[in-house]
């Protein structure tokens, strides 16, 4: 049997693995095979609009590359116990921020939006930049910031690629909007990822980022 050792990736395999799955997940929901199985096979089912089956799709990629290494990829409660206090300041302070922010922005995109803004969406997204490129990369930056700092550098770095994602929106936002939105997805993913650092648990982003989302789509 071969030494673990030998099966891990370099840095600069994890790395260009990370970009490999945000590209995927920027493209796959709008590939033309993900319409031709929705159109062939899901036609009866008015529910399933074209955005709510292409974050099922997504999910469905997600939980197969996690179920593999659910433990790391954050499929669990976690040490919620020991940080539940931690988890809830990091979990509310976005959600209160954006709270207020959002209602009073001059450009707020995601009016009219479904509902999978919020119910799904975020799952997708979090099950592939959460689970699977937080598990890639933590072996290689799992060292703190700054000693003064309780962030690791896999949340900053992560958080790249989850802004990178968001590139896509300048096809469909205003640009300055999209902008705005890079700067906070990275802060986000920086800042909230602590709960997944702590924990080891996925399930605590995940709540912050359907509740910040939930809050743009209600004010709209």
């Amino acid at each position: 049997m071969p030494h673990p050792a030998h099966n891990q990736l370099s840095r600069a395999e994890a790395l260009s693995l990370a970009a490999a799955l945000t590209i995927l997940a920027a493209v796959l929901p709008f590939s033309w095979y993900v319409d031709y199985l929705r159109e062939r096979h899901f036609t009866g089912y008015t529910w399933l609009t074209p955005g709510r089956f292409s974050d099922l799709v997504l999910i469905a990629v997600g939980l197969m590359l996690t179920l593999p290494a659910p433990r790391a990829s954050g499929l669990c409660i976690g040490r919620i116990r020991e940080h539940w206090k931690g988890v809830a300041l990091v979990i509310g302070v976005p959600i209160l921020l954006t709270a207020i922010v959002y209602p009073r922005l001059p450009d707020r995109p995601f009016a009219g939006s479904d509902l999978s803004i919020w119910l799904t969406s975020p799952l997708a997204q979090d099950l592939i930049f959460g689970g699977v490129i937080y598990r890639i990369l933590r072996p290689h930056f799992s060292g703190l910031v700054h000693p003064a700092l309780p962030f690791e550098w896999v949340l900053p770095i992560g958080g790249l690629f989850f802004a990178a994602w968001h590139l896509q929106n300048f096809v469909f936002m205003n640009w300055q909007y999209v902008v705005f939105q890079l700067v906070y997805t990275w802060a986000a993913y920086t800042f909230v990822g602590l709960t997944r650092q702590w924990t080891g648990s996925l399930l605590y982003v995940t709540l912050a980022h359907m509740a910040g989302n939930f809050i743009a789509w209600a004010a709209d």
